[in-house]
């Protein structure tokens, strides 16, 4: 669930205890049916309206993919919703409230799409903001298939501090089963367009993989798996990543790693850390680092229940991440990066989850060093981003088995460098990640990086001419940096050939150098 973000009035502004989106004033703008009636954020396929009252569902992205089933939002307190070929089912009902005091009813349905294109009518009687009238909308057949799942099992998923459960958004099992039941969300497909709100910062999503993901160089760019949230263009909810990984093929003893995101060695985050949450008689507090315990607003009480696993506490109590007290009213993350909030999805160029929109080719990589603000493709990631969290320095993976997902962006600023206080929520919550899916990266790129285009040459380093990567110990002192990739990026921000960093004691400087679908070269400067 988001933070009031966006001047942008579209139905998911009226979601937002569902999709993650806020809502915003809504006195000084009418109120159309393009707000009215909607396809979930996220989704592959959206709705080109034709007219007042037709349309056209059809994918987003220009490409042939529509998937087999995704969700229609209507607002409406007497709707209902047709089609005349494939299968349509009511999934769920919500009452919403604008900031000028306007209660709505939104309902969502499910549309199963067939081999033929069908047409979903829309008849509704009775709206809080004026849309009475009949919609009709052509939608086109299904065509095209996803990736198979990587995803073997769910075994802990727990949020704290918001709406984060229900048949939609926040169950992480297929129709409400419990623990006992049938199978959890993205194990049988990996993505789900109703995917899993995480919360607040901490809170997560634990993937267990069917299968080993491989640090590949010949991967397009680097990538090695993409994950997808339900993210669009001034409305980033970071999410960080951990890997359960190994060193070598023969490396018996596993361990967690964090993959560094952009803003991991600036002064815009704070890693390794420790988040807990304690319920009160009067709401929910959290802490960092053992500090002081500050309450979040009244709009942000909902705690988990450790008995109630039909809706979202899948923990089994076995995780070095996160803790349950014996009483239950105190849960603790560990091992945490914590990052500013803001709504400018370029602050998180790379190394997020839930920043980028998804787009429709799942497992297909986007350049994570040249996706725009309006970029689609999710977020990819690469294993030579794997770091140990108690040193910061580079760990070289061979392959992981395992993916932690959870919410990162929270924090105020201080004259930009990141304080302990988190971003004060909206009337629907702090900002929440959300998690949809992942899949492996497909297709091949150019192989490692050449040390024609992909050079690096550091002043005074004469270690670096022979492509090494990793961590490099240096003294204290002023580095030129000299390269003729494509892309240069000095601690996740954008460089040129010829800048220069500095060192001092305890410092740490990461340098990433890629050039056309090349894998990157990574390099962490250490004093």
């Amino acid at each position: 669930m988001a933070k009031v973000k966006t001047a942008s009035k579209l139905l998911a502004v009226l979601l937002v205890l569902v999709l993650a989106v806020s809502i915003l004033p809504m006195s000084a703008m009418a109120f159309t049916v393009t707000d009215g009636i909607s396809i979930a954020s996220g989704e592959p396929v959206g709705i080109t309206w034709n007219s007042s009252t037709t349309g056209t569902i059809a994918n987003v992205d220009g490409t042939s993919y529509v998937p087999q089933n995704f969700l229609l939002w209507v607002e409406g307190t007497s709707v209902t919703v047709t089609d005349s070929t494939g299968t349509l089912t009511a999934v769920d009902s919500y009452q919403v409230k604008d900031e000028n005091g306007t209660t709505s009813t939104v309902s969502a349905f499910n549309i199963t799409a067939t081999t033929s294109t069908s047409t979903v009518t829309v008849v509704i009687s009775s709206s809080a903001y004026g849309l009475e009238g009949t919609y009709t909308f052509s939608c086109a057949a299904k065509n095209g298939t996803a990736p198979s799942s990587i995803v073997n099992a769910v075994p802990n998923y727990l949020p704290v501090g918001q709406f984060a459960r229900g048949n939609t958004w926040g169950t992480s099992f297929s129709n409400g089963t419990n623990a006992t039941g049938t199978t959890k969300k993205f194990v049988a497909s990996a993505y789900a367009s109703t995917g899993v709100s995480l919360g607040a910062a901490g809170g997560y999503i634990q993937t267990d993989l069917s299968t080993p993901i491989y640090n590949l160089s010949t991967n397009p760019y680097g990538v090695d798996f993409i994950a997808y949230g339900n993210a669009f263009t001034g409305n980033p909810e970071a999410g960080a990543v951990k890997v359960y990984g190994f060193t070598s093929a023969s490396d018996e003893t596993g361990e967690w790693y964090d993959l560094a995101g952009s803003l991991y060695y600036t002064n815009q985050a704070i890693t390794n850390a420790t988040v807990t949450y304690t319920k009160q008689s009067d709401g929910i507090y959290y802490s960092v680092n053992g500090g002081t315990a500050t309450q979040f607003t009244s709009n942000t009480t909902w705690w988990p229940e450790y008995t109630d696993e039909s809706y979202c506490n899948v923990y089994d109590g076995d995780d070095d991440y996160c803790t349950w007290s014996s009483d239950h009213n105190t849960i603790t993350y560990s091992g945490v990066t914590l990052t500013k909030d803001t709504d400018t999805n370029s602050d998180y160029q790379f190394g997020y989850f839930d920043v980028h929109a998804n787009g429709s080719s799942y497992g297909t990589a986007a350049n994570p060093y040249t996706i725009a603000n309006n970029g689609t493709g999710g977020d990819g990631f690469d294993l030579d981003w794997a770091v140990d969290p108690s040193t910061k320095l580079p760990v070289s993976l061979h392959h992981i088995t395992k993916i932690r997902f959870y919410s990162s962006a929270a924090l105020t600023t201080s004259s930009g460098v990141a304080t302990t206080t988190f971003t004060t929520p909206s009337i629907f919550g702090e900002t929440s990640a959300e998690f949809c899916g992942v899949f492996k990266a497909t297709g091949t790129g150019s192989g490692e990086a050449s040390e024609e285009y992909n050079y690096v040459s550091i002043s005074g380093i004469t270690t670096i001419a022979d492509n090494t990567e990793g961590a490099i110990q240096v003294s204290a002192g002023v580095y030129t940096i000299e390269s003729t990739a494509d892309h240069i990026f000095i601690n996740g921000s954008v460089a040129a050939d010829g800048d220069t960093v500095t060192l001092s004691s305890g410092s740490k400087v990461q340098i990433i150098t890629q050039s056309g679908t090349e894998s990157p070269r990574v390099i962490l400067l250490y004093c």
